[in-house]
């Protein structure tokens, strides 16, 4: 159940092109011609790499391949391509150096948009109940990573960082702890990302390196930005508030001082 979740949560709501080529010309033209058809690329060197890119994201509808290709081959990469499961049908061309291959693949329509957007709702959908598993104490590290990327998602940002409040991973308070200082978060984001911290550490206590908490220090007493140090007060309410459950101290106004420890 997990690896059908976790799958389902590869996707950015976009419709992808995975495009391959050795030679980096080549491929930045064929890039660009899949980008003028509407698809976003993603670019590997190589015929194992391009394997991979496919598996990474259920949002794979087109593979272009330089014939080139090595190793696999191109026609092996294809091979392997094309066993790897997916929701919807994968497209795959081989290029030949030069020649366009607009001929050869169709735009992306709005129908291909709109499954997109689907995929995009099942993902946050897949984030919530694995989120749901982690809360009923399943077993759900390995789905960690993925979330940390799902995090800059704006259409997954939220159930991205519900999640991190459970995960139970160093990794995952220090992603909370920085969407809280991030230049470009909104005020709702960054309350969100306030909670989960607080109920992260609540749970499972402070697993932040100690140079991470000695960083939010040092945050708080020399950043110029008032926003950045009254999130960052926020953060060394939660750290230092007694572990007991007790809801940490009211934060600091962007005038005050936060303690600084030796």
């Amino acid at each position: 159940m997990l690896e059908t979740l976790l799958d389902a949560a590869t996707s950015r709501g976009v419709v992808r092109a995975v495009v391959a080529h050795p030679d980096r010309f080549e491929r930045q033209r064929l890039v660009s011609s899949v980008a003028a058809l509407g698809y976003t690329p993603t670019e590997a060197v190589r015929g194992r790499d391009a394997v991979v890119a496919v598996r990474e994201s259920c949002d794979t509808r087109l593979v272009v391949l330089g014939e080139r290709l090595g190793p696999p081959g191109a026609h092996e990469t294809a091979q392997f391509a094309s066993r790897i499961p997916a929701d919807g049908p994968l497209r795959i061309v081989f290029a030949v150096d030069g020649r366009d291959i607009e001929a050869e693949v169709p735009a992306v329509s709005d129908d291909d948009r709109r499954k997109a957007a689907e995929r995009l709702a099942r993902a946050d959908e897949s984030i919530r109940l694995v989120t749901k598993l982690a809360r009923d104490d399943e077993p759900v590290a390995a789905a960690v990573p993925l979330v940390l990327e799902a995090l800059y998602e704006p259409g997954l940002a939220v159930a991205a960082i519900e999640f991190l409040a459970v995960a139970g991973r160093p990794e995952a308070q220090a992603a909370l702890q920085a969407i809280l200082v991030r230049p470009n978060a909104s005020d709702e984001i960054r309350q969100r990302a306030l909670d989960a911290f607080r109920e992260s550490v609540g749970r499972f206590g402070i697993l932040l390196e100690t140079c991470a908490i000695a960083d939010e220090y040092r945050r708080y007493n020399t950043s110029g930005d008032p926003a950045v140090r009254r999130w960052s007060g926020f953060v060394l309410d939660v750290l230092e508030a007694p572990r007991q459950g007790d809801p940490p101290t009211p934060a600091p106004s962007p005038s005050g001082d936060a303690p600084n420890p030796q």
